[in-house]
């Protein structure tokens, strides 16, 4: 179960556009650095196929381990 889970997670992130994965999470980091809402934001990397990992590493890169 999770060796599979492993391999299609591998599979997901050879088959999506990784431009757009990298410019939606940079997206997400400069907003959450500011005063802005980062809801739609995260919005837009889930459209783009950033996994939910990618997403909550990015804030922990601004907010802290807190997160967590």
């Amino acid at each position: 179960e999770v060796e599979q889970q492993i391999k299609r997670l591998s599979i997901f992130k050879a088959d999506r556009n990784n431009y757009q994965v990298d410019q939606s999470l940079k997206k997400l980091r400069k907003t959450a650095k500011g005063d802005e809402n980062i809801m739609p934001d995260i919005i837009h990397c889930v459209k783009n196929n950033c996994t939910l990992g990618e997403i909550s590493d990015n804030l922990k890169m601004i907010f802290g381990e807190h997160l967590s």
